[in-house]
Order: C-alpha cells, then sequence, then structure tokens
C-alpha cells in the first residue's frame, strides 16, 4: 500500500509540473451549461499522421482532456463522446450531443495537408452560420487558441476573421450550435514536435475553454488569481477499478479510492459478515478520474466490513462491480 501512495504522488508531482504554467484561471461559474466535446477519430481511425508518426486522435484526446478539466472547475456539465482511444462512428457521435441535449458542441480536430508549410488555425461552423450563435462560438475559440499558439489564422469565406463555413458531418446533424476547431496542421514538421508535448496541447484546451467562458459569458472574480491544482484528469484512467480503503485497519474514518476512465454513476453499500446491508456510503455521479471517497464508521461496532461498489458509464456505457473489506477498529 505504502508502495502504491509512493507511485501515486509521484505521478500526481509530475503531472503539476508538467501543466503547472496552465493551472492559473479565472474564478468563473459555468453552472447550469452542458458542454459537448467530441476528440475526433480514435481507434482503428486515427485521423491524420504527422512526419513521424504522430497520430492526430492522440493529440484531439490530450487537447479535449484539457478544455475538459478547466470547464468542470468552473461547474461546467461536461459530455464527451470518447475518453479513451475507441472507434466510433460518425453517426453515434453526433447522437450522442443531441441525446445528451448539450448546449454546444465543440468537436476538436487538427488540420493536415500533402504541403508541410501551412500551419494556421481555423474553427469551422455549418454553411450560414458563421455569424450566427455557432459563429460567436466559433470566432470566441479561434481567438483564444492562436492567442495561446500564435498561429495566426486560415483563409475565412464567410468574412469573419478564425471563421470558415463548412457542412462536416458534426456541425449539420448535431441540434445545437456546433464548432469544429481545427487546432493546427499535424503536417508541418515543426508543428508536430510541439504537439507531442502534452503540455502544448493542454494549453490548446485551455485555449478552447477561455473561447467558451467568452462566449457564455462565464467569467467573474480577479482574472489574475492564480490557482495551482494538477491535471490529473488529462491522463485519465484506462479502465474501472476498486482499491482497498486506508487506512484499513481504520478508527472511524476511512477512504475508498476508485478509478473512473468515464463520468459515472457510482453506488457504494456496506454490509457486515452476515451479509445484512447496512445501508448506502455514496450513490452518486462522478467525474473521470481517481474520485476518493469518505467515509465515517463513527456509528457502527468495531468488528469485519464489507464495502460493494457498483459503477454504470454514463459516456461510453459499460458496468463494473467489486467488493472490498475493512476491518474497523475502536
Amino acid at each position: 500500500m505504502m508502495c502504491r501512495q509512493i507511485e501515486r504522488a509521484f505521478k500526481v508531482i509530475t503531472i503539476f509540473l508538467t501543466i503547472a504554467v496552465f493551472a492559473s484561471t479565472a474564478r468563473g461559474d459555468l453552472s447550469g451549461w452542458r458542454i459537448g466535446i467530441d476528440p475526433g477519430h480514435g481507434g482503428t481511425d486515427p485521423g491524420a499522421v504527422g512526419p513521424t508518426g504522430l497520430q492526430e486522435k492522440e493529440v484531439n484526446l490530450t487537447a479535449s482532456l484539457g478544455m475538459r478539466y478547466f470547464l468542470v472547475r468552473q461547474n461546467a456539465e461536461v459530455f464527451m463522446t470518447r475518453t479513451t482511444d475507441v472507434t466510433l462512428s460518425l453517426s453515434s457521435r453526433a447522437n450522442f450531443m443531441n441525446s445528451n441535449d448539450v448546449d454546444r458542441s465543440i468537436c476538436v480536430h487538427h488540420n493536415s495537408s500533402s504541403n508541410p508549410d501551412p500551419n494556421w488555425h481555423l474553427t469551422y461552423v455549418a454553411e450560414g452560420t458563421g455569424w450566427a450563435t455557432s459563429g460567436d462560438l466559433a470566432f470566441d475559440i479561434s481567438h483564444r487558441v492562436t492567442d495561446f499558439n500564435g498561429l495566426g489564422f486560415g483563409w475565412s469565406n464567410c468574412g469573419r476573421e478564425g471563421v470558415y463555413e463548412e457542412n462536416f458531418y458534426m456541425l449539420i446533424y448535431t441540434y445545437m450550435p456546433s464548432v469544429l476547431p481545427e487546432i493546427s496542421f499535424i503536417s508541418n514538421p515543426l508543428e508536430e514536435q510541439r504537439l507531442y508535448h502534452d503540455r502544448y496541447c493542454y494549453g490548446n484546451g485551455r485555449g478552447m475553454y477561455e473561447g467558451i467562458m467568452d462566449h457564455l459569458g462565464g467569467w467573474g472574480g480577479d482574472a489574475g488569481e492564480v490557482e495551482g491544482h494538477a491535471l490529473e484528469i488529462a491522463q485519465l484512467p484506462t479502465e474501472f477499478k476498486l482499491h482497498q480503503s486506508y487506512p484499513n485497519p481504520f478508527n472511524a474514518q476511512t477512504v475508498i479510492p476508485l478509478e473512473l476512465p468515464q463520468r459515472s454513476m457510482v453506488k457504494i453499500e456496506l454490509f457486515n459478515v452476515s451479509g445484512r446491508n447496512l445501508g448506502t456510503i455514496c450513490e452518486g455521479i462522478k467525474e473521470a478520474g481517481w474520485p476518493k471517497v469518505h467515509y465515517n464508521a463513527a456509528h457502527l461496532a468495531s468488528g469485519l466490513y464489507f464495502y460493494k461498489v457498483v459503477v454504470e458509464g454514463l459516456e461510453q456505457g459499460g458496468s463494473f462491480m467489486d467488493t472490498g473489506k475493512m476491518l474497523l477498529l475502536k
């Protein structure tokens, strides 16, 4: 157990050092807003491939997780079509956005060209929406992303800087205002090298997040305030797991650690050695990552207890159930 805790602490420190420069953000509030994020490609579909083999699906996901991290911190409800490397059809992605009734849909991509020289940013919207709500969101995202990566914009076909009208599937088959940022060109050798670094991709994710904040008017408080948080959520677990509670044995208070690769409904129930259900320790939605459930057993007598965890994935589906035991000594 001690080795596992040391390993986890080292991992958190490593992630913090990697992205600390991006961990400061203004306090704000996006409560009530439902944001859909679709990291383009995935699984058997790598998307564009850079000169040395970097796959677009990887950088799309990293940038998307960075964006999600900041949105969740501002109380937005975030829905992602994928949080791991899985294959999804375009129709399933669009249906996911529509069925979850999100307020805004952001489909994250990186561009490519047979010419290695181009490298700029555009955010795409459906034809005829360059100056509508989708166009407003695209404009804000484009300018925030390019503030970070310094690439500037490609040519616009609707007269609005950073916005391009094109009938991509995820723009015309979603019911809400939808945008598709093509953040940069993975085919550009110098850009590909930048995209290899998670910190750079997280920064692009923060740019998209700040564009959403501009668009929805979510800013508040001191815009210069620094909050040093590790971006644990940017490197999500790959599977559901239940870890041994700690401390164990314990006196009154203990912690039950979980690993969730996606946003999930979690229920934890407590049983005695006779199998009698003593009640629910936890029931509710947990974000992807490493949530820890704290439990105070001061009302229980000393003895051996069992806790059963039931998890239902809310983004990619799937379920998980496991049981652990803990010894209460008073």
